[in-house]
């Protein structure tokens, strides 16, 4: 017996965000439920912006349009991702990303499971000059199944991370999971 493809949670493609000016939270684009924002809490310079997207990880059809730019220093602040997973199993992160010549070459990847809780270390990457898909499978972690408090933060390190000159660049952000028993879906958006 095939296994059910797994639904999509949570998805920031970016492209209605503000051009030409710094935000402070970026609420998901897609949802099945829930408060599904991205925030860059710290201290210092950095700040979010737009900037040009892709099409590496696209859902439901979506253009190129825009990315997010999380600009440096880099190395006091991180992105938080704040993804309830009420319902579902199996999660997944995937999304695609990318760094200028000066962006922070390193990006580590934590969660945590209760607010407040510790952040445990789940990953490291080495990010590149061109947009790549990173995945985050969290399916061997119980905890993050059907957790309303489940959150994921961004680290960045590496040389140039404390500069004051570039960034790091996310598009087509998702969270997938399978439902659980008794789990209500909505109705499915299907790319034409």
């Amino acid at each position: 017996e095939e296994a059910p493809p797994p639904v999509l949670l949570h998805y920031w493609h970016f492209n209605d965000l503000p051009e030409d000016e710094s935000i402070s939270s970026a609420p998901a684009d897609y949802t099945v439920f829930g408060d599904a924002v991205i925030t860059y809490p710290g201290d210092g310079e950095g700040y979010m912006d737009s900037t040009d997207g892709s099409t590496v990880n696209v859902r439901q059809g979506q253009a190129a349009g825009q990315g997010l730019r999380v600009r440096n220093p880099s190395d006091t602040r991180h992105l938080l991702l704040t993804m309830p997973t009420t319902g579902f199993e199996a999660i997944q992160l995937n999304y695609a990303v990318m760094r200028t010549a000066n962006g922070a070459p390193i990006q580590t990847v934590e969660y945590h499971t209760a607010v407040g809780g510790d952040w445990q270390a789940v990953g490291q990457f080495s990010v590149p000059t061109t947009y790549q898909v990173f995945t985050v499978d969290f399916s061997d972690i119980p905890d993050v199944s059907n957790n309303p408090e489940f959150a994921v933060r961004i680290l960045f390190s590496g040389e140039n991370a404390s500069g004051a000159s570039g960034n790091n660049r996310f598009d087509n952000l998702t969270l997938e999971g399978l439902p659980l028993e008794g789990t209500n879906l909505p109705p499915q958006m299907i790319a034409p």
